[in-house]
């Protein structure tokens, strides 16, 4: 299966190197991100899911706020994944191999070591993440939200069944005729279900948040302003990935989302303390999601206008 869900922030404007895309709760510690032109500080990213194929993690540096120069990658590390060494393929980049794939309730331990000074020395870093329990899609559905000037409001809806006991921390992606929609973290939906309304029942619930179709264009509409949109018609497919996150990747992608967002009161600096759960010294965040998959065809009985040849 395609695994293109790494989450990428431009880590020259917020200062921090995030996969597509998404640790254990008790093993995180408070990183504080300088805005200025500070030091250059290590940043490991990584993520496992349960798409079988080459998982990622980076290994690079921040660069200043306002700086131009190029983010330096680290090359030469010895990096591994619950003691399984990865594949060294330059610019930073270390791979699984092909046939690997996350399994919901296993435990993954990242543990990297780093020359960061370029000085013969080795440094170590760690970082835990647990694989949540897999949500499968039963559906998605699309249905009018509400009428704005007389014109629909449609919305994707999620169809699953919740597992009990479990935080309801959810995500979700958005394809378009296989063109991937929520290809920047402020398109990525997110949503913490509330435990005593949803835990363990059916739900159904609208990417209204992130996802709302008016007039027969899907935009993406979130703290009163509009970002792209694609038009749709009869005939289009509509694809959403169900994720569910461990507790830790949610809140580093909560916050990290707040960063591009940047919500901060007017002239205030900005955000400054996006919280990673990698020891030893690093910024950066390694996660574990689930994946499930959905897709609907936009027929006639909706009312979308066809495509002009």
């Amino acid at each position: 299966m395609n695994n293109a869900q790494y989450l990428n922030l431009n880590m020259k404007h917020v200062l921090i190197c995030l996969l597509l895309l998404v640790a254990l709760c008790g093993c995180r510690e408070r990183m504080y991100i300088s805005t200025d032109n500070a030091a250059p500080q290590l940043v490991i990213t990584g993520c496992i899911t349960t798409d079988t194929t080459w998982h990622l993690v980076t290994i690079s540096q921040t660069t200043g706020y306002f700086g131009s120069e190029t983010p330096k990658t680290y090359d030469d590390a010895t990096v591994s994944i619950n003691g399984e060494p990865l594949y060294a393929l330059g610019h930073g980049r270390y791979y699984t191999g092909s046939d690997f794939f996350g399994e919901p309730g296993k435990t993954y331990v990242l543990e990297a070591y780093v020359d960061k000074d370029s000085n013969g020395n080795l440094q170590r870093y760690t970082a835990s993440a647990t694989m949540p329990p897999m949500h499968e899609l039963d559906s998605i559905t699309l249905r009018i939200f509400r009428y704005h000037d007389g014109l629909p409001v449609w919305a994707i809806y999620v169809n699953f069944q919740d597992i009990a006991n479990f935080p309801n921390l959810f995500g979700a992606h958005l394809y378009i005729n296989s063109e991937q929609y929520s290809n920047k973290l402020r398109r990525y939906f997110l949503n913490d279900f509330d435990e005593s309304a949803a835990d363990g029942r059916y739900i159904r619930f609208p990417l209204i948040t992130e996802y709302v179709i008016a007039n027969y264009a899907l935009y993406w509409n979130s703290d009163n302003y509009y970002d792209n949109y694609f038009n749709l018609y009869e005939g289009d497919t509509l694809t959403v990935e169900l994720n569910m996150l461990d507790r830790a990747y949610f809140n580093y992608l909560q916050a990290a989302k707040s960063e591009v967002r940047g919500n901060n009161p007017l002239f205030a600096g900005p955000p400054a303390n996006v919280q990673g759960n990698i020891q030893g010294g690093a910024l950066g965040i390694f996660g574990a999601y689930t994946t499930s998959r959905k897709s609907l065809i936009i027929t006639e009985e909706y009312g979308f206008p066809q495509r002009d040849e």
